[in-house]
C-alpha cells in the first residue's frame, strides 16, 4: 500500500459521521513530526501517532485560523515500532471522536458542540499516510506501512470495531 495517496474524490472522504479503519505498521515514529494516518486539512481533521507513539488527532471548524477552537483527541493507547496494530477512529458529530487500538476504546472527546456543518465537502485535500500541508503536497509522512484502510460513511459502534478486529487479526499476526 502506498505511504501516501492524495485523492480527488470529494464525496468519498466526507468527514461527517464516519470511521477510518487501519491495519498499520510503524517502522519508526515521529520522523519530522507526528506520523499522520489520515488528513483533511481544509476540513481541519487529522488522526496520527506522535513521536512517543501516542494516538490522537484533532477536529476544528473550517475557517478558523488558529488552534483555539479545535477539539483534541489524546488517546491512552500507544503504538511501538515493528508491530502491526488495528487502529480505528470514529467521528460522530452528535457525540464523540473516538480512538480504538486492537478493538479497544483508548480515548474519546466530545465534539457535539461543532455539529457536522463545518466540514467542507468540496475540499480536495484528503491524504492517506501523510498530513496535507496546504500547498498541494503532503508532509509529515508516516514512516511505516498500511496493510488495510477502510472508510465508512458512518461512525462504527464499539461492537463493530471489535468484530472487524477479530475478523482480520490473524492476517496481521495479532492476538
Amino acid at each position: 500500500f502506498p505511504s501516501h495517496d492524495k485523492t480527488s474524490d470529494r464525496t468519498t472522504f466526507n468527514v461527517n459521521n464516519s470511521s477510518y479503519e487501519f491495519f498499520t505498521f510503524w517502522r519508526t515514529l515521529g520522523t519530522g513530526g507526528p506520523d499522520t494516518l489520515f488528513s483533511r486539512e481544509t476540513s481541519r481533521f487529522y488522526v496520527r501517532a506522535d513521536a512517543a507513539g501516542a494516538l490522537g488527532g484533532f477536529i476544528r471548524p473550517s475557517g478558523f485560523p488558529t488552534y483555539s477552537f479545535e477539539s483534541n483527541l489524546s488517546a491512552n493507547g500507544t503504538v511501538t515500532t515493528n508491530t502491526w496494530y488495528h487502529i480505528v477512529f470514529t467521528v460522530d458529530f452528535n457525540g464523540s471522536f473516538i480512538a480504538y487500538r486492537n478493538g479497544v476504546n483508548v480515548g474519546s472527546t466530545n465534539i457535539s458542540a461543532f455539529g457536522g456543518a463545518f466540514i467542507n465537502p468540496n475540499s480536495n485535500d484528503a491524504v492517506l499516510g501523510s498530513r496535507y500541508n496546504g500547498s498541494g503536497t503532503p508532509n509529515t509522512k508516516m514512516a511505516g506501512g498500511m496493510g488495510l484502510f477502510r472508510f465508512y460513511n458512518r461512525a462504527l459502534t464499539a461492537q463493530e470495531v471489535q468484530q472487524n478486529y477479530n475478523a482480520q487479526k490473524s492476517r496481521f499476526t495479532l492476538s
